[in-house]
């Protein structure tokens, strides 16, 4: 009687859905628009400041983005069976 295969030895399919971009873009427009409005908002003496935080923030967070979108993307490795085990 065959056994079943574990699910760490089962294959993923090759048309596997890929992680989408838009939600990536969206985000960071959506805090790009946040950013400009507490610059805008932000007391004329503290404004270079605010500037500073909010590039950095947004940038760092663009390279996570990114990050995470081609950790997600990337190719996985072949798939390699392990040494069988013989039937008894």
């Amino acid at each position: 009687m065959p056994k079943p295969v574990p699910a760490s030895q089962r294959r993923r399919p090759m048309n596997a859905p890929k992680a989408a971009i838009a939600p990536l873009v969206a985000t960071l427009a959506v805090t790009a628009v946040a950013g400009a409005v507490a610059v805008v908002l932000a007391p004329s003496e503290a404004r270079g400041w605010a500037v500073a935080v909010v590039v950095t923030a947004w940038v760092v967070l663009a390279v996570s983005l990114a990050a995470a979108h081609a950790t997600l993307t990337a190719p996985s490795a072949p798939h390699r069976p392990g040494p069988t085990r013989p039937n008894s």
